[in-house]
């Protein structure tokens, strides 16, 4: 092989090197917007509509109020279906997957519960021994997450085809689960004798998150804390928090662990050296 054909191979070889460096960063980089386009959504006849979840397809699930109470509802461009489950006085969708299932809430004559519907097929969701029950998110797997009450007090929970797991944060007092990327990481937010803290679930293994700055209470009465809300499958987080000038919202996107900026500097490197080598020859 020529001096020349060489150079070249190993610049193709450095270059693909430092292009898989580089790559767990383009994968947690936060999507930059210079402008929205804004749609206000208002289910027919309401008074009041609140969306609360979407779907990659731009589906869009929420609850909305008239004269005879308050519904879910399921907008697919512009085009309303009314979401009740059977029985019930009152019915909240709070989200949709990509498969167009939607988890939520109800209350009926027993009590609040929880429902998955596939299809306008209605399944209500209820932990063995609950009380209340909240449902508040679901992947493209239907691993479904949220929280319920019973008298032991607060806790999260995973709900994997009908077999529950309890989420309880080591040292907790309450623990409420909140959103579910396709990887199965599970965020939500937690109290303990210092206030409320957000948390990331990695196959039951918790971490606690806390926005710098934020003020020590309750997130669930509004004092204090910081909460976390949704996460996407590059690992970004959304949520809220309170600090001295009020409440606002957060989005924490993932740092390249200390290992992957190392492999970065190094394929940078390497690639500059290849250039100079080839520039040479």
């Amino acid at each position: 092989m020529s001096k020349k054909a060489r150079s070249a191979l190993s610049l193709n070889f450095l270059s693909i090197a430092a292009i898989l460096a580089t790559a767990p960063l383009a994968a947690t980089s936060p999507a930059n917007a210079s402008a929205f386009s804004f749609t206000q959504v208002d289910a027919p006849n309401a008074t009041l509509t609140r969306a609360l979840g979407i779907n990659d397809a731009g589906q869009i699930v929420g609850d909305f109020r008239n004269s005879t109470g308050t519904h879910g509802f399921l907008d697919t461009g512009g085009s309303f279906t009314q979401l009740d489950v059977p029985g019930a006085t009152a019915t909240t969708a709070n989200r949709i997957n990509d498969a167009a299932q939607i988890v939520g809430v109800f209350t009926n004559s027993t009590g609040t519960h929880g429902f998955l519907d596939t299809g306008g097929s209605f399944t209500q969701l209820d932990v063995p021994g609950a009380t209340t029950l909240t449902v508040r998110g679901i992947n493209d797997t239907a691993q479904i997450v949220g929280f319920f009450t019973n008298s032991t007090g607060t806790h999260g929970f995973l709900d994997i085809g009908g077999s529950f797991t309890q989420l309880d944060v080591p040292g907790a007092t309450s623990t409420q689960a909140r959103g579910i990327n396709d990887a199965g990481q599970i965020v939500g937010f937690f109290t303990n004798s210092t206030g409320s803290h957000a948390f990331l679930d990695t196959s039951g293994s918790f971490t606690q998150l806390d926005v710098p700055g934020a003020t020590v209470g309750d997130a669930t009465l509004g004092t204090g804390g910081t909460a976390a809300a949704g996460i996407n499958d590059a690992g970004q987080i959304a949520g809220l928090f309170f600090n001295s000038t009020g409440e606002h919202g957060f989005l924490a996107t993932p740092v390249p662990e200390p290992a992957t900026l190392i492999l970065l500097s190094i394929g940078l490197t390497l690639t500059g050296l290849a250039m100079m080598r080839r520039r040479a020859t």
